[in-house]
C-alpha cells in the first residue's frame, strides 16, 4: 500500500521570498544598530574624558600641585592608512594626567585612558580649539605609553593649584580668548573637519575655573 507524505514543505520560490525579506529587513536594521552602537561609544568616550578632567582638577586642588593633562596622538595599524611609529598618520585617541612634583617633573597619577575603538578627538582647531591653545610636543618622546611606545605626539595644558588652568597664558596670551573645547566623533567621519559631523560630543573647558561641560546635539 502506497503511503503519502502529508508533511508540507517549502518550495524554492518560497525560500527565496523569505531570504529576500530577511535581506530587506537587515538593510534597514543594521545601519540603525551600528548607529546606536556608535552613539553609545561616543557617550562613553565623553564620560571618560569628563571624568579624567574632573579627577585631574580635584587632584590639583587636593594636593596643592599643578596637574598636567595630555592628549595623545598615535597611529593604530588596525585602522587603514595608519602606520605604526608614524603619529602623523594617526589620531588623538587617548588622555592621561600627570602630577607636577616640586622639581617640576611630570609624574603620572592616572593610567592612559584610550577612547573606545573608532572614536577620536578631532585634530583640527576648528572643532578642537584647545589643541591650538596648549603646548605641543612631537615624536619621539622620553616617556613610553601603551600601544605607541615613545612614537607619539601630544598636546597638554595644566590645572593650577586653585583648580583654574594655564590655557590662556600659553595660548592666546590674554585673559580674553575664544571658547576652549575639544570635539569627539567617529573616525568614520574623517579628521580635521571643517564642520561638526552628524553625531559628535563637544567638551567645553572654562579656563578660569577649570570646569568642563559636555554638549551633544
Amino acid at each position: 500500500m502506497r503511503r503519502h507524505n502529508t508533511g508540507a514543505g517549502f518550495s524554492l520560490v518560497e525560500l527565496l521570498v523569505v531570504l529576500v525579506i530577511i535581506a530587506i529587513v537587515s538593510a534597514f536594521a543594521i545601519p540603525a544598530i551600528m548607529g546606536a552602537l556608535q552613539s553609545s561609544s561616543l557617550t562613553s568616550a565623553g564620560d571618560e574624558v569628563s571624568a579624567m578632567l574632573s579627577l585631574a582638577r580635584q587632584h590639583a586642588m587636593a594636593r596643592n600641585r599643578q596637574v598636567e593633562v595630555r592628549w595623545y596622538q598615535f597611529a593604530d595599524p588596525s585602522f587603514p592608512g595608519e602606520v605604526a611609529g608614524s603619529p602623523a598618520t594617526g589620531h588623538f585617541r587617548a588622555v592621561q594626567a600627570f602630577e607636577i612634583n616640586e622639581s617640576g617633573t611630570a609624574v603620572e597619577f592616572t593610567k592612559m585612558q584610550r577612547l573606545p575603538a573608532g572614536i577620536i578627538m578631532d585634530a583640527g582647531t576648528t572643532l578642537s580649539s584647545l589643541f591650538g591653545s596648549t603646548f605641543a610636543t612631537s615624536s619621539p618622546q622620553t616617556t613610553s605609553i601603551p600601544l605607541a611606545g615613545t612614537l607619539y605626539n601630544y598636546c597638554a595644558f595644566r590645572f593650577l593649584n586653585d583648580g583654574s588652568t594655564n590655557i590662556t597664558t600659553i595660548g592666546a596670551g590674554s585673559a580674553v580668548g575664544p571658547p576652549w573645547f575639544i570635539t569627539l566623533h567617529s573616525l568614520n567621519y574623517g579628521d580635521n573637519l571643517a564642520a561638526p559631523p552628524k553625531n559628535y560630543a563637544t567638551m567645553d573647558i572654562d579656563p578660569t575655573n577649570g570646569s568642563a561641560t559636555i554638549f551633544r546635539p
